[in-house]
């Protein structure tokens, strides 16, 4: 068959022409009718074994060998690259044959073009020494350009050739260029003229045209110990001329600058300075930096990573000890104190920990450079036997090099802004009060400073949930990751004090419809109004949502508004989408033929991502009226019956954004947050509409995969402080919800290839900058899964069962979360603090909160090493603190094992020195530790009263634990809808008690406060109980009262509140040895009539009496009036006497003796006992006050 191309000769439309069989053999005839006058027609062949077209289609160690007549070949094992015989150097080896990169040449690749320089004159041995130092640290980091030292032929007079020939004998080339004198127009001017006349000759660099590239570099500088190899330069330097962005942020630093020479450019160069009239601080960098952004000049800069130059950091830093800076490059840079001017660090004589660390560097290249200098005494000088060395009266040196007597000779001198150790300890006292008047729990902050929306939203932390791998009572091992596991709804309820220790404030549920076959993950919809019967009921779905609320986290629910059905489904074939209810004909989903599957997929357009098939399955089509409605509607009916708190809208990029903008469109906002995968903030916020709606921050997700995961693409930290500066803004008041994992992706940490050192550093940077962070179910255990590269695109894998990990609360990474958690609730979230960089380089950055410090790097597990950092407090904020701290406060790293031990002082106009060790810290004000420490006893000792409850006699239960009671009680929940605020008395509001909200809750304006509970309060649940053979109990002098019933001679309080207030409820309320003693003998009457007992769990004020607990009555009322049930309240006989009066149930109903507190206990038994238990839009009570 012809053929002009491959594909010709697939059988299959678009398949990949790996898979294909055939290919297509090229012929010598040229199409002549193709406009294009250049196609070959060929004949289809078969592949043969090892076919190949490139080289990219064998593996390693082969290469595609093709005949001269053919552009098809065969992989061949290349003999002749065998390591053993041929070395490439910074090359690549074929077929025998060397291809180099660019920068070396020769046979083997291993001779450079590239090289250092420096320029070099005058008799100063002080120089000499340092440009020594110098080169030899070049040469130990690994470099093997050649060094060229530029001597200016009218220099050469005053530079000894005794200091040029101990150069040269150290490798370096000397080049003699002609010099470069100022601008005769610039010359006349004194002040141009002192600034500029021992620079010009650094230009002479451009003259080295014999290489590829050039790094100048000062000779007051030293690379570190720990460095990249000082080539790398190289290799990051892809523009004209490279250099590290000066502290003054408008220029370059010339300290380090690599250039392409070019004679041309030089000429360039000096006919534009030969105009130039401005008066530059620092002449050299700043003119090339204003001569670069001249379009017109056509030579780009690039600024390179600040690790290449230690003198945009502070000059010499004032790092101490051995601890690694950060910097490849350290720079005397304007320091006073220059390397060889100061006093040798002998271990006799210098504490390593006090001195700086580049001038132990420098001592320590030194050392190699002159072994003489390591005598300290003129005894050990002299001792050597030989004239090698020679004592020049305060140390000793080589003989070559004449002595000076200010080398060596100075003593570290603190700077004004050197930490005060005196100072430090008079300020001990501080560790008590911080100096700062901190945020004070529950305080109401003001809306319009918040994230829109945001306290409609978990405050804390949200913790996503795939019900079937979350928990189950009954855990077994599963096999099958592609289908269900057992996780359920009674799972997490058992599991909710393990999420209350974690201590996150909300709880997003995968889809709770009933699916497809397999569909254990909820996203093959199969009926919207039934609840997937592998989950549990319905029932225990509103019971769910209950208990969540009593322990102040907020319930949101995955919705699937995108599509629905399984794969394999012909959305255009009536019987298959019949099963799918309510939308049970074709008409209902998108006739498009596309698909949503390859990443290229995703990139035509909004038309194919909102009409076209994810994954193949049936989508539905919004443009229908009938869907449309239906699906509104749904919405708004599942959020109303079970009290969710929110949605979490499923592939909301491919939902019609009208469709999106218009939920709900009945009753009050539902908050909802998007998925949009998208890498581009400005995109994803749009989706962000209305008062209280977010979106997954999938920029800040992408952003950190770069910076984390290893490899030779790995982006450096500092990317993370540029992106909180510029990309950040962009989100322009929408609430980001931060994540590192979420139900489609791979597991953050098996990316890291299980380095929780860098998995730590991560969750720190979603749980520490702006925005809600999303933890997905067992992050807090180090869930990885397992990736499965045959196919990529089945994630089943990444969800593993969290039983088979287990629920371990004493895991570093669980305590590092609720640590981090701890803060922002004691924070009211920190959505009032903005987020600061104070500081980055390529391996840290810190920033801060308000009055919270966080440190994070992505140096990992394999290399974390020892490092220290130095904040400059007053070169990092514009008021010159250290981001909340305007005056001295003791800090400490909460996330240390021991706080405590690692604290220090934060001062303004003081530098900070941070300890990086490869973990991340986060240092709070000394109170928060105290704090800390104190709500963890207080947590501790909470625990043990539970368990006491829970084993004592009688035993009291919690909402959540009733089921465990022996013939426990049977309930039924109903979520009531929110009423408009209009219908609420204007003079009765909601308490702002502290003690009564789940978080900080806004006094919010009047367009936003129209909804009654408001939106971001939870809706209020009505418990309907009813419990046999139950009794009340009303102890003298007590005014609640406690329901319990007998069970096996053995009491049991119902308690209605989480387990975290029942001490309180219960235990400080009533005397339970008192109530166990007179009640162990009670009988229930089996002929004893049923009482409704009103004042149950609302009988506190009028208010209350008449709204919350008599309405309770309506469904026992025809009852009541007959006779055969009884009313009872514990309180309020005259206020609602009248009432039942009315009512005609007055004569059943009854009371205790008098108003409590009684003179004498009180209690009675019933056959049957129901009762009303009305939860909670504030927390523990519903409280209106007038």
């Amino acid at each position: 068959d012809n053929c002009f191309e491959s594909a010709d000769c697939c059988p299959f439309e678009n398949q990949p022409d790996s898979v294909c069989l055939m290919f297509c053999k090229e012929g010598k005839d040229i199409d002549k009718q193709d406009v294009r006058g250049w196609r070959l027609k060929g004949t289809c062949q078969r592949k043969w074994n090892g076919f190949c077209t490139e080289d990219e289609d064998c593996g390693a160690g082969f290469f595609c060998a093709r005949g001269p007549d053919s552009l098809a070949g065969t992989c061949t094992y290349d003999v002749q690259c065998d390591n053993a015989t041929i070395h490439c150097g910074r090359g690549k080896c074929r077929a025998g044959q060397c291809t180099c990169e660019y920068g070396v040449t020769g046979p083997h690749c291993d001779r450079s073009t590239e090289a250092f320089a420096f320029l070099f004159y005058g008799n100063s041995p002080e120089n000499l020494v340092s440009t020594r130092v110098l080169i030899r640290s070049m040469r130990a980091g690994g470099a093997l350009q050649d060094v060229v030292a530029i001597v200016p032929k009218n220099m050469v007079d005053i530079t000894p050739a005794e200091h040029l020939q101990i150069l040269q004998d150290d490798g370096v080339k000397i080049y003699y260029p002609d010099p470069i004198f100022m601008p005769e127009s610039m010359d006349k001017d004194p002040i141009i003229h002192s600034r500029w006349s021992g620079v010009m000759n650094k230009f002479a660099v451009w003259r080295l045209t014999d290489y590829s590239q050039v790094a100048l570099l000062d000779t007051d500088m030293v690379f570190s110990f720990d460095t990249e190899s000082p080539d790398t330069i190289f290799t990051e330097c892809n523009a004209h001329i490279c250099a590290v962005q000066d502290g003054d942020s408008r220029f370059m630093n010339a300290g380090v600058m690599v250039i392409t020479p070019s004679t041309q450019r030089l000429a360039h160069i000096m006919h534009v300075l030969s105009n130039e009239h401005h008066h530059f601080a620092m002449p050299e960098q700043s003119f090339l930096t204003v001569y670069c952004k001249n379009p017109s000049n056509k030579m780009k800069l690039q600024f390179l990573d600040r690790k290449w130059n230690s003198c945009v950091g502070g000059g010499m830093l004032h790092n101490i000890g051995w601890e690694s800076t950060g910097y490849n490059v350290l720079h005397s840079c304007s320091w006073q104190g220059k390397p060889p001017n100061m006093a040798m660090c002998y271990q006799d004589s210098c504490n390593a920990e006090e001195q700086w660390h580049t001038v132990l560097t420098w001592q320590f290249y030194h050392m190699q450079v002159d072994s003489c200098i390591m005598k300290a005494t003129e005894e050990q000088c002299n001792g050597t036997g030989i004239r090698a060395c020679a004592w020049c009266g305060h140390y000793c040196s080589s003989s070559k090099i004449e002595c000076v007597a200010k080398l060596f000779n100075d003593t570290k001198v603190s700077d004004a802004d050197e930490p005060d150790v005196k100072v430090a300890n008079d300020l001990w006292h501080l560790r008590e009060t911080s100096g700062l008047d901190w945020p004070k729990r529950n305080t109401s902050p003001s809306w319009n400073n918040l994230p829109r929306g945001s306290w409609a939203w978990p405050q804390v932390a949200m913790y996503q949930i795939l019900i079937d791998r979350f928990a189950t009572p009954t855990p077994v091992w599963c096999e099958k990751m592609d289908d269900y596991c057992g996780g359920n709804l009674a799972g997490i309820r058992e599991r909710l004090s393990y999420l209350e220790a974690l201590g996150v404030d909300g709880v997003a549920l995968s889809p709770v419809v009933e699916q497809m076959p397999h569909g254990y993950h909820g996203y093959w919809t199969k009926d919207l109004n039934m609840v997937n019967p592998q989950y549990g009921t319905e029932a225990e779905l509103r019971e769910l949502v209950v208990l969540l609320h009593e322990r102040k986290m907020k319930a949101i629910i995955d919705v699937n508004l995108n599509h629905a059905g399984g794969p394999k489904m012909n959305a255009s074939d009536p019987a298959d989408v019949s099963v799918i209810k309510p939308f049970d004909l074709p008409e209902y989903y998108h006739a498009d033929n596309c698909s949503l599957i390859h990443n290229e997929d995703y990139d035509k357009g909004a038309h194919f991502l909102e009409r076209c098939k994810l994954y193949g399955l049936p989508d539905y089509n919004h443009e229908n009226p009938r869907v449309w409605q239906r699906l509104q509607h749904w919405v708004r009916e599942h959020v109303d019956m079970y009290g969710f708190d929110g949605i979490r809208v499923d592939a909301a990029r491919h939902i019609s954004r009208n469709f999106l903008d218009h939920i709900p469109e009945t009753g009050p906002p539902i908050p909802a947050f998007m998925e949009v995968v998208n890498g581009q903030l400005s995109y994803i916020t749009a989706y962000s509409t209305g008062n209280y709606n977010a979106v997954y921050n999938y920029p800040l997700y992408y952003q950190l995969v770069d910076i984390f995961v290893p490899g030779p693409m790995q982006a450096p930290m500092a990317e993370l402080g540029e992106w909180m500066e510029k990309e950040g803004p962009k989100a322009q008041g929408r609430l980001l919800l931060n994540f590192l994992e979420n139900n489609d992706l791979p597991r953050f940490i098996y990316k890291l290839d299980g380095d929780q050192f860098l998995y730590h550093n991560a969750l720190v940077c979603i749980m520490g900058m702006e925005g809600l962070p999303v933890l997905l179910y067992g992050s807090e255990q180090n869930a990885r899964g397992i990736l499965n590269f045959s196919d990529p695109l089945k994630v089943d894998n990444w969800r593993p069962a969290l039983w088979h990990i287990g629920y371990d609360t004493a895991t570093p990474t669980f305590q590092l979360i609720k640590k981090v958690l701890w803060v922002r609730q004691r924070m009211n979230g920190m959505h009032d603090q903005r987020q600061q960089p104070l500081y980055s380089d390529h391996k840290v950055l810190v920033f801060s909160r308000g009055p919270i410090i966080f440190a994070v790097t992505n140096s990992g597990q394999k290399r974390p090493g020892k490092a220290q950092r130095v904040i400059w407090d007053n070169a990092t904020n514009a008021d010159g603190t250290l981001g909340a701290y305007n005056k001295p406060a003791w800090v400490c790293n909460l996330l240390a094992i021991s706080p405590k031990d690692d604290c220090g002082i934060v001062s303004p106009g003081n530098i900070s020195r941070m300890h990086i060790n490869g973990e991340p810290k986060m240092y709070v004000p000394f109170t928060f530790v105290e704090e800390f420490e104190a709500e963890q006893r207080r947590v501790f000792e909470q625990q043990q009263v539970q368990e006491t409850f829970a084993s004592q006699s009688p035993k009291v239960f919690s909402l959540g634990e009733w089921h465990r009671i022996p013939n426990p009680p049977s309930f039924q929940v109903q979520a009531l809808r929110r009423t408009p605020r209009a219908r609420r008395p204007a003079d009765v509001v909601m308490t702002d008690n502290p003690l009564h909200v789940w978080h900080a809750f806004p006094k919010l304006p009047p367009h936003l406060d129209l909804w009654a509970p408001p939106v971001g309060m939870s809706p209020t649940h009505v418990v309907s109980a009813s419990l046999q053979d139950a009794c009340f109990w009303l102890g003298a002098g007590e005014t609640d009262g406690a329901l319990f019933a007998r069970r096996d001679n053995e009491t049991y309080v119902l308690c209605p509140d989480s387990p975290s207030w029942c001490p309180d409820t219960i235990g400080k309320n009533v005397d339970l040895a008192k109530m166990r003693d007179a009640v162990r003998d009670s009988v229930v009457s089996p002929d004893s009539l049923p009482v409704v007992h009103l004042t149950y769990d609302a009988w506190y004020g009028i208010y209350h009496l008449m709204v919350g607990a008599l309405p309770s009555i309506a469904p026992f009322i025809s009852q009541l009036q007959s006779g055969t049930m009884r009313v009872f309240l514990h309180t309020g006989q005259k206020t609602v006497s009248p009432v039942l009066s009315m009512l005609g149930v007055l004569n059943n109903a009854f009371f205790p003796p008098s108003e409590p507190p009684l003179h004498e206990p009180y209690h009675f038994c019933t056959s049957r006992m129901h009762f009303d238990m009305s939860t909670r839009p504030l927390y523990p009570r519903v409280e209106y006050v007038p």
